[in-house]
């Protein structure tokens, strides 16, 4: 799958500030449950500036993510013209915060998975890129 380069349209950012972490597990089980795919990478910046790619399985990545510094951040992504309608829509990203080494679980939904969690947490547009 190629991307293009970003289109008319804006990445739409959900408001999870207020969401506290159950939910925010909640959130990030059902974006696993209909992914199209998902990783874990890290960034240590004592060893490299870029994030490492790691095979963690997400039963043992979730236990990374203390509840009092974890942050949930949750795409739309519009701003990319897509040769596969629908592949590469949704992102979901939970991080750590507060460490020298910072875990990162990312996972990517269609268009239509997307807005069924969008309405069944009833997430409302942070702001639009």
């Amino acid at each position: 799958m190629s991307i293009n380069p970003p289109s008319n349209e804006r990445d739409i950012f959900y408001d999870c500030s207020e969401i506290d972490f159950e939910t925010k597990l909640f959130i990030l089980e059902d974006f696993i449950k209909v992914n199209t795919v998902w990783w874990v990478d890290y960034l240590n910046c004592e060893e490299d500036w870029r994030r490492q790619k790691t095979s963690m399985r997400y039963e043992d990545a979730i236990k990374l993510f203390p509840s009092d510094s974890s942050h949930l951040t949750i795409i739309h992504r519009k701003g990319w013209d897509r040769q596969l309608p629908g592949q590469f829509c949704g992102e979901a990203c939970i991080n750590t915060t507060d460490f020298s080494i910072r875990w990162f679980i990312w996972v990517v939904i269609t268009e239509d998975k997307l807005q069924n969690i969008i309405e069944k947490y009833k997430l409302k547009p942070k702001y639009v890129s």
